[in-house]
């Protein structure tokens, strides 16, 4: 667990701190990683699949982020 830890650039200050980090990195990837299938969905014209994955995922995703990011500087 260390050894990811230090890869990852986590200071290891104790279990809670740890799993906040790495949910929040997490959070990152759900949060953006749709954003790079949103030219490919609009090439193609599935407008509705864009409107549907952004309210769905994206959004709360990025709500979490911020939930968690705020979790983390507070600890």
């Amino acid at each position: 667990m260390r050894v990811v830890s230090a890869l990852l650039a986590i200071l290891p200050l104790g279990f809670g701190y740890e799993l906040m980090a790495y949910a929040h990195i997490l959070t990152a990837v759900v949060a953006f990683g749709p954003l790079f299938v949103y030219p490919t969905l609009a090439k193609s014209g599935q407008t509705q699949a864009i409107a549907s994955m952004h309210m769905r995922m994206t959004l709360p995703a990025l709500v979490l982020l911020w939930v968690l990011g705020m979790g983390l500087a507070g600890m």
